[in-house]
């Protein structure tokens, strides 16, 4: 089965933009954490990884990144990044029928 154009280039926007966390976000956080012997959750560094990565995605522009250790704990971080891709990535169809089942119960 052959990919339609538009998944094609959605593809390589994702691939550009997780490359570009990882690079400017992710990578320096890390490295950060490590030269000054610091403790950090790394669940947590994921999860927010995870967020920049979706406000990217979801909107094309990411204003603040949440990867720093000045950063206060957030709980519901990890949920709100799940819920973007979720709701961003997720084809229409298959949304609605998640949507249904959920109104089922």
């Amino acid at each position: 089965m052959e990919e339609s154009p538009m998944h094609q280039r959605f593809r390589k926007f994702y691939t550009k933009v997780l490359l570009d966390n990882v690079n400017k976000g992710l990578t320096p956080f890390l490295e950060h954490v490590a030269e000054q012997g610091l403790v950090v959750d790394l669940q947590d560094s994921f999860k927010r990884h995870l967020y920049d990565t979706a406000c990217t995605i979801a909107t094309g522009y990411n204003p603040i990144t949440t990867l720093s250790v000045n950063f206060l704990e957030n709980p519901f971080i990890g949920d709100a990044g799940e819920a973007m891709l979720s709701r961003h990535i997720l084809p229409g169809r298959l949304l609605e029928v998640a949507t249904m089942a959920r109104d089922w119960e």
